[in-house]
């Protein structure tokens, strides 16, 4: 969960990505609760690096498996993550004993498209993960479809390897807290921002909560699917741990049903297919040649100082599973990327476009080179390269 030393600091990203070396700053657990029954929750996901270190080492992150081929998680704990960098485990209690766990790689990471992280709050801190293959030895859990799941007061729970700010501080074994639902309007007022919404759900209890290392691990109403678990957030953030009177905050996960619900209803076999075109002509991986038919040679020269943009289409193949598009990047920084693409679902396309400014301090002519990369879950091109290049005078 990400936490705040103040309401005016920004949300400590950088600090879960810490945690994915527990080897320096410990593995973090939930504060004032207690040890989860082995088997209580089999759903329960551990985030992991790929790696041949320990899981205790390695976790980085919660989830929920909510389907058998897809996990629910926080978006900021998949901010910079690649499909082949990452495992789930799934199917344990204790991060020294997975010998009962499934593990699954990753086929593609989806970031809500409004995910932002402004002045510390997290909005819409919600992500899908496709497994390589399907769990069916283990039941999902059922998601929320409201935005008003529980009434404010009601008992929720959360599970995580998070923070217990305790002692230990740091067991392998899952934990669990009991808290009541808070109204949202009250996290308002503690947090000081208009920003908290229906996007997010509050929680609260004295001397307990989620902490750092929760990130992305469910809280949910504990009988609200007949009788068994409904998960209706995701640990998202909050102000220090457990601090008296400060509720944490989860994304609410009812307010995205029709967002999970597209996911789960896309192919699950096959590969994903990425294809670029420049102006309708398609760009091969690897073209080195540049052309003004496809856009990749920016035209005539730029006086310095002045900016060109090309737009490129980016698709997915009809009937393939969904593409993540992890990043779009260039080599010289005369270009920019302009991405605001997320994924892609079968048979979708999307435009990024590469702004370039000629320089301004160099007063002969010259011409300007650069390599754009496309990172995405595409197995057979997972980094889809081409050159675009550029004229000043």
């Amino acid at each position: 969960m990400n936490r705040l030393v103040s309401p005016v600091t920004c949300a400590l990203t950088a600090f879960f990505v810490a945690i994915q070396s527990p080897d320096a700053f410990g593995q973090a657990k939930i504060v004032g609760g207690t040890k989860a029954g082995d088997g209580d929750y089999p759903w329960m996901v551990a985030l992991a690096e790929k790696s041949g270190r320990p899981l205790f080492n390695r976790q980085f992150c919660g989830g929920s498996l909510i389907s058998p081929d897809w996990v629910l998680t926080a978006a900021h704990c998949m901010e910079g993550e690649v499909p082949w960098g990452i495992e789930v485990v799934v199917g344990f209690t204790d991060l020294n004993d997975a010998s009962t766990a499934e593990v699954r790689g990753v086929r593609g990471i989806f970031i809500h498209p409004g995910y932002a992280d402004v002045e510390g709050d997290l909005l819409n801190d919600v992500a899908l993960i496709l497994l390589e293959s399907p769990i069916n030895t283990i039941t999902p859990v059922a998601y929320s479809r409201s935005v008003a799941p529980v009434p404010v007061g009601d008992p929720v729970r959360a599970i995580g390897w998070g923070d217990t700010q305790s002692s230990p501080r740091f067991p392998t074994e899952l934990q669990m807290v009991d808290l009541n639902l808070a109204a949202i309007s009250t996290a308002r007022r503690v947090y000081a921002s208009n920003r908290l919404d229906n996007r997010h759900l509050a929680a609260i209890a004295p001397g307990k909560d989620t902490c750092g290392g929760d990130s992305g691990g469910p809280l949910f109403d504990l009988d609200g699917d007949m009788g068994d678990p409904l998960a209706i957030g995701i640990t998202s953030f909050g102000l220090n741990c457990a601090q008296k009177g400060v509720p944490g905050i989860y994304a609410n996960v009812g307010n995205y049903v029709a967002w999970i619900d597209a996911f789960l209803a896309e192919p699950t076999v096959g590969d994903p297919v990425v294809e670029v075109a420049g102006r309708g002509a398609p760009i091969p991986p690897g073209t080195l040649a540049v052309s003004q038919q496809t856009g990749t040679h920016f035209g005539a020269r730029l006086k310095t100082g002045r900016t060109r943009t090309r737009s490129f289409t980016i698709s997915n193949a009809h009937g393939a599973i969904p593409l993540s598009v992890n990043s779009v990047r260039v080599t010289n920084r005369s270009f920019t990327a302009i991405s605001p693409l997320k994924y892609l679902l079968t048979g979708q396309s999307g435009v990024f476009s590469i702004r370039y400014r000629a320089p301004s301090s160099i007063r002969r002519r010259g011409t300007s080179k650069a390599i754009v990369t496309i990172v995405t879950s595409d197995p057979a091109t997972p980094v889809y390269a081409f050159r675009v290049k550029a004229r000043y005078r």
